[in-house]
């Protein structure tokens, strides 16, 4: 049985980015991607998600503070 989770994937890297969501998709996940840190926070705000899977070494990400 396939699992049934949703799954936001950060990273500013496209081929990442394409890799994790054909890997997770593939597990039966709901995915969705985003390069740009301050689209998936509006998206977190609004929508849920199970897990979220971010890379920190972004140019973007620095402005941020978890």
């Amino acid at each position: 049985m396939k699992a049934n989770y949703r799954v936001v994937v950060v990273d500013d890297e496209a081929a990442n980015l394409e890799s994790l969501e054909r890997i997770l998709k593939s597990d039966g996940a709901n995915v969705s991607v985003f390069s740009d840190p301050q689209e998936a926070l509006l998206h977190l705000r609004t929508g849920l998600a199970d897990v979220l899977l971010t890379d920190l070494r972004m140019k973007s990400w620095r402005e941020w503070i978890f």
